[in-house]
């Protein structure tokens, strides 16, 4: 039988429980690894990664009895493989119905605030520029600005969340840091943690409803 599905969020990549439950899900562009995902269910779920796994489902569409008709079970850990899109039954590595507790935690927040450009600071102004003249576009949907000067749409997004100083500081990641323009003294605000992003491009990275893999490039 059918169990419930979270209609209102695009995937194409779907993980569901041993009682047919939708439990979490992806959208795959092609990057996406089993390793990579043991790493954001390690995140996502409650329960160490070695006490489940995925199986793929073996009927075909929305499956109707997954804990009946599945594959055997995949191997995350160390498995580069990209994940085939589809349906996938989470269970305990032997294939028996396992309790998945969802983390209920919201995540920390990436952005502080959204400033106008009016009420900009000179030097956050000049650093914004620059980040401008280098992408030119927003590096996710290639959309260019109007003219030289309408960047009405294109924003420059943090690359590590602003909100993070803190932890910025604590792993002195300032020392990756080859810019000698940025503002401030942490560098979290040098163009090298920056990328021009269209508005709502923007929204979604902050929001967790989109995020870079760094180690694959399309260019």
């Amino acid at each position: 039988m059918g169990g419930h599905r979270n209609s209102n969020i695009h995937r194409n990549i779907h993980f569901v429980d041993g009682r047919n439950n939708e439990i979490a899900g992806v959208w795959q562009n092609g990057a996406l690894t089993w390793s990579e995902m043991a790493e954001w269910m390690e995140i996502t779920f409650q329960k160490p990664v070695d006490s489940y796994a995925p199986f793929r489902c073996l009927e075909p569409g929305d499956p109707a009895n997954p804990l009946a008709q599945h594959g055997p079970a995949i191997i995350m850990q160390g498995n580069n493989n990209q994940i085939e899109t589809g349906f996938y039954v989470i269970l305990s590595p032997d294939g028996a119905v396992v309790n998945i507790p969802i983390n209920t935690q919201d995540p920390r927040p990436r952005a502080v605030t959204r400033t106008s450009s009016s009420k900009l600071d000179p030097h956050i102004k000049t650093f914004r520029n620059r980040v401008r003249e280098r992408d030119g576009r927003c590096v996710i949907t290639g959309e260019k600005p109007l003219d030289d000067v309408d960047f009405v749409r294109l924003e420059a997004a943090h690359i590590f969340p602003l909100a993070d100083l803190d932890m910025w500081k604590e792993e002195s990641w300032q020392i990756q840091i080859t810019d000698d323009k940025y503002v401030g003294e942490s560098g979290i605000n040098s163009i090298q943690n920056k990328i021009l992003l269209r508005s709502d491009v923007h929204q979604l990275f902050d929001t967790y409803r989109l995020a870079i893999n760094p180690d694959v490039s399309n260019c």
